[in-house]
């Protein structure tokens, strides 16, 4: 969880970075919920892959369903979430729905490459995985 936490903050530095350089160079407008849809994110991230990583452990073989039942739940959030943004900064919200997008992809990669990993890891050998 450690490992995954501080993959987390690289990636949300990083995100920022990038952000902050393109509104320098002017490539587009500052979304106005920026740090907010960063930070929320990327703690969502951290919350189900917390719960998903438990659950996956114990039963390996389910990882498919554990996962799609965490990611049903986070979308829904998340749709109530940016539907208030748009509600909050109609003028901002398509810089800010971009964000959002491009912040839920990116930590999603992450998320499930780290579970497919452990996944994958506590396999039997019997169902045709290597050992790593």
């Amino acid at each position: 969880m450690i490992r995954f936490g501080w993959m987390t903050v690289i990636v949300a530095g990083l995100m920022v970075a990038a952000v902050s350089l393109g509104v320098t160079l002017t490539w587009f407008e500052r979304p106005g919920y920026f740090e907010a849809i960063i930070f929320f994110v990327g703690l969502a991230t951290l919350i189900t892959y917390g719960f998903t990583s438990r659950k996956v452990l114990e039963a390996p073989e389910d990882f498919i369903r554990i996962y799609m039942t965490a990611t049903v739940v986070r979308i829904m959030l998340f749709g109530a979430g940016v539907g208030l943004m748009v509600y909050l900064d109609t003028d901002g919200a398509t810089a800010n729905a971009i964000l959002f997008l491009v912040a839920y992809l990116l930590f999603t990669i992450l998320e499930v490459a780290v579970l497919w990993q452990e996944a994958n890891a506590k396999k039997s050998p019997e169902r045709g995985q290597k050992d790593r």
